[in-house]
């Protein structure tokens, strides 16, 4: 039985744990999945928040910055 999800209000909490979700690499349909909102709200939201925006392209900066450090560190070794 598919359960509905409710769309959420923007919040703080809400665009933190967007950013750490796409920093570890999930994709939007996982981000979706794992905060417990519909890809729906999520595909619609995107586009007209810039909270939004930019905490997924923080997110994807920071996450970059991990693997690129990480990648420098080893080959330093």
């Amino acid at each position: 039985m598919k359960t509905r999800l409710k769309p959420r209000k923007i919040t703080t909490q809400l665009l933190k744990q967007i950013e750490l979700q796409v920093s570890r690499g999930l994709s939007q349909q996982q981000i979706c999945h794992a905060l417990g909102i519909s890809e729906t709200w999520w595909y619609d939201s995107k586009p007209k928040s810039a909270e939004i925006s930019e905490s997924f392209k923080r997110g994807q900066a920071k996450g970059l910055a991990k693997v690129s450090n990480a990648i420098y560190e080893q080959a330093l070794k």
